[in-house]
């Protein structure tokens, strides 16, 4: 199963890879993703669709480490 940062790194190499299947994957049916000053996003489906929102809007997008973001 992994640990967490196993899980945090796969979900980076996924945002980074542009590849919303293995994010997906990483969410259940009933996930409720967080993101600060945009309120909840509930279910898989949702969840995906914010991070395809995310990388159209910022196609230059490279998370690294656990912890940063850069743009």
């Amino acid at each position: 199963m992994g640990t967490l940062k196993d899980k945090v790194y796969r979900l980076n190499a996924a945002v980074n890879d542009h590849d919303l299947n293995p994010i997906g994957d990483m969410y259940s049916e009933d996930a409720e993703l967080i993101w600060p000053g945009l309120g909840a996003t509930r279910g898989r489906n949702a969840v995906v669709g914010f991070y395809a929102t995310l990388l159209g809007a910022f196609p230059d997008v490279h998370v690294f480490g656990c912890d940063s973001v850069r743009l």
